[in-house]
C-alpha cells in the first residue's frame, strides 16, 4: 500500500545513529586494554613486577600508622595491607569502600593520613597504577555522560518562547 502523497518526502529515511555504538565501543576497548595489562592474580605472569615493600626507606607517618592500627588492622593483617599493591588512587578508593560498605568508621579527616601511610608502604606496579586511573577516568566519563544526557532531556522539556 503506497504512502499518501502528503506523507511522502524527498528525503531518504533517517539512518540509525552510530553514536550509541561508538559511545560503548571506546569504554569497552579501554577496559579490555586495562584488563590485559593488569598482573595475573595467580602469579603466572612473572614478567610483571610485583609490589615491593619499601617500609625501610619511606618516611613514616605516625598519625597514619596509628589510624591504620585502629581502623584497618582490626580486620586485616599487616601482610594483607603490605601485599595489596595499590597505588594512591587505589588506596583512596579502598578506604572509601571500606567505610561505605563495611562501616569501617573512618572519618573524613582520617582518610588522608591513612591513604598516605598505606601508599608509602608498598610500590605498585605500573600496570596497577594505569588500571586505577583508567577506571577512574571511565567512572568520571560515565558520570559526565549521564549528567549531559539529563541536561539535554531537561532542556527539551522546558517550554520555549
Amino acid at each position: 500500500m503506497p504512502w499518501p502523497a502528503s506523507r511522502v518526502s524527498d528525503r531518504p529515511p533517517p539512518m540509525p545513529s552510530s553514536r550509541p555504538r561508538a559511545a560503548l565501543t571506546l569504554p569497552a576497548l579501554i577496559l579490555l586494554l586495562a584488563a590485559g595489562s593488569a598482573p595475573a592474580a595467580d602469579g603466572a605472569d612473572n614478567d610483571t613486577p610485583q609490589a615491593t615493600t619499601r617500609a625501610d626507606d619511606a618516611p613514616q607517618s605516625p598519625e597514619g600508622r596509628q589510624l591504620v592500627e585502629q581502623r584497618c588492622l582490626n580486620c586485616h593483617g599487616e601482610r594483607t595491607l603490605s601485599e595489596a599493591g595499590f597505588g594512591r588512587l587505589g588506596w583512596h578508593a579502598t578506604v572509601t569502600r571500606m567505610n561505605w560498605v563495611n562501616g569501617a568508621g573512618v572519618g573524613f579527616g582520617e582518610r588522608g593520613p591513612i591513604v598516605d601511610y598505606l601508599s608509602e608502604q608498598s610500590e605498585p606496579s605500573m600496570a596497577r597504577v594505569i588500571g586505577e586511573w583508567v577506571v577512574a577516568a571511565l567512572l568520571a566519563a560515565g558520570a559526565a555522560f549521564v549528567l549531559w544526557r539529563g541536561i539535554r532531556r531537561w532542556r527539551r522539556r522546558q517550554p520555549t518562547g
